[in-house]
């Protein structure tokens, strides 16, 4: 049965969901798929569940969840994920979920490309760093992605809230899934260039924003 919280439509905390009943649901997937740490098990079926929204998003209770597995599956257990964030989108029934949070992370990864490159630019071109934040965080570009960012890199800090070598994972299983469907992803290829050197800089495990310092040492700064 649901735990006593979700039953009576109360928000339980993220630690206490995860122990009294999440992480036994998610061990029962992992021991009878054998392979799947994202899966949740209910009475009727296994369900697929990603999130957006980080650290912060988890702390929070406000991430994004995405959902893909049998329909009266996600029904049954739909309170659950409702806890762990403010919007759930169930996405179909079968690997919808995945795919979407790929999708999420390769606009996440070339937006850090695209301010490698524009942030390299204006540098280079006598813009000061911190006045290229400031504008930027009160422009049309300012997506939450952006701003997040803004604080940290505003300092040069790349200290890591999702490290390079993690992306470059990301970025491999994005490229196979554009192989598989025949899809051209030049940018996100050359955003696998960027993560490459990253590491071979020693950036392994800074933040994937990293690939700020692999185009500024291709622009010779």
């Amino acid at each position: 049965p649901l735990p006593t919280t979700l039953r009576e439509g109360r928000r339980p905390t993220p630690a206490n969901l995860i122990s009294r009943w999440a992480m036994r649901i998610l061990l029962s997937a992992c021991l009878n798929s054998g392979r799947c740490p994202n899966a949740v098990a209910v009475s009727r079926g296994v369900l697929k569940a990603w999130v957006s929204g980080g650290v912060g998003g988890a702390e929070k209770g406000t991430l994004a969840v995405m959902v893909s597995g049998p329909r009266e599956t996600f029904d049954e257990a739909r309170a659950i994920f409702n806890s762990w964030g403010a919007t759930c989108f169930y996405l179909g029934d079968a690997e919808q979920a995945r795919l979407m949070k790929l999708v999420i992370n390769l606009m996440i990864m070339l937006t850090s490309g695209m301010l490698a490159e524009a942030l390299t630019l204006g540098r280079k071109g006598g813009l000061d760093w911190n006045d290229m934040w400031q504008v930027i965080s009160a422009s049309a570009v300012a997506s939450p992605i952006v701003k997040a960012k803004a604080a940290m890199l505003g300092r040069r800090d790349f200290s890591p809230t999702f490290t390079v070598q993690q992306m470059r994972k990301d970025v491999g299983l994005i490229l196979d899934a554009g192989a598989g469907l025949n899809v051209p992803l030049g940018l996100t290829a050359t955003a696998a260039q960027w993560l490459a050197s990253a590491a071979a800089q020693g950036g392994a495990e800074d933040d994937y924003a990293y690939v700020i310092k692999v185009v500024e040492q291709a622009a010779a700064m």
